[in-house]
């Protein structure tokens, strides 16, 4: 977690405006994640940043969640086209509250086109809360992939998630 926060610290410091950051296979844990999301949210960083690699990490609940309340109150507008939070132990209570930041209208709905969340934990709830989230219509989401995670199999989340997909045309790999 030390490199990301020493990288945290030069996004905080507005010298540095990436377009892409590969964090992935890095062990960033909640800390390193946490240190990541407190600068997305205080600095101009996230004016270019297109993409945001966190696969194979071990950020867990309490990062996603930071990650996930920073990008709902960034200064900067995003642009973030991709995120990539792939095999992390994800479970609901952040995922709950990543789809409350794309379902709330703000400007990462208007511009995250890909969410990458396969080999976490996510469940039934998580999975009813990005329903939610992709039928308001608030968000551009393109693509989802939930492969992997703990959905109950052919339930009632699990259904819905792929009634909204098709009906709004995001393509879902589960």
């Amino acid at each position: 977690d030390a490199g990301v926060t020493a990288l945290a610290d030069a996004l905080r410091s507005d010298s540095i405006h990436p377009s892409d950051l590969y964090l992935s296979m890095n062990k960033v844990g909640a800390p390193g994640a946490s240190a990541l999301a407190s600068a997305l949210s205080t600095s101009r960083a996230m004016e270019k940043l297109r993409r945001l690699h966190l696969a194979d990490n071990r950020i867990g609940d309490e990062g996603a969640l930071a990650l996930a309340l920073a990008l709902r109150s960034s200064r900067a507008p995003p642009s973030l086209r991709l995120l990539n939070l792939q095999n992390n132990s994800i479970g609901d209570r952040a995922l709950v509250e990543l789809a409350r930041t794309l379902g709330a209208g703000g400007s990462l709905s208007r511009s995250l086109e890909e969410l990458l969340l396969n080999a976490n934990r996510v469940g039934d709830a998580g999975a009813t809360a990005l329903a939610a989230a992709i039928r308001s219509g608030a968000t551009k989401l393109r693509t989802l992939s939930m492969r992997h995670n703990v959905l109950t199999p052919g339930g009632t989340a699990e259904a819905e998630l792929r009634r909204v997909c098709k009906e709004r045309g995001v393509k879902l790999s589960i």
